[in-house]
């Protein structure tokens, strides 16, 4: 928010849209939320709309630094500590995916 609308938000509030809006992956229906924070060329109070675009392309940066430390821990770990991470990285996704069936009714 601060590099791209000169907008200071407090980190609850950037957690809050993370939350809401933010995604690693583009999904089907792109969403928005209002913004409140701190002008700061001005220094007044300021609302703006935010999508999700916005958010996953602010988020990329950390989440290529998460993706490239994962692969670089698969790497230099012994192959059968691998394995068992991937399955019980699938049992995660397979969680998630059916977290997010059941929250969307």
């Amino acid at each position: 928010m601060k590099r791209a609308y000169n907008l200071m938000v407090g980190e609850r509030t950037a957690e809050e849209i993370k939350i809401k809006i933010g995604s690693a992956y583009p999904s089907e229906k792109e969403t928005s939320v209002e913004v409140k924070g701190r002008d700061l060329v001005a220094g007044l109070p300021k609302t703006l709309m935010i999508t999700s675009q916005e958010v996953r392309e602010a988020l990329l940066e950390p989440i290529s630094t998460i993706v490239d430390s994962v692969r670089i821990t698969l790497e230099r770990c012994p192959p059968e500590l691998s394995r068992t991470w991937l399955i019980a990285g699938s049992c995660w996704q397979a969680a998630a995916r059916y977290c997010a069936v059941l929250t969307s009714f």
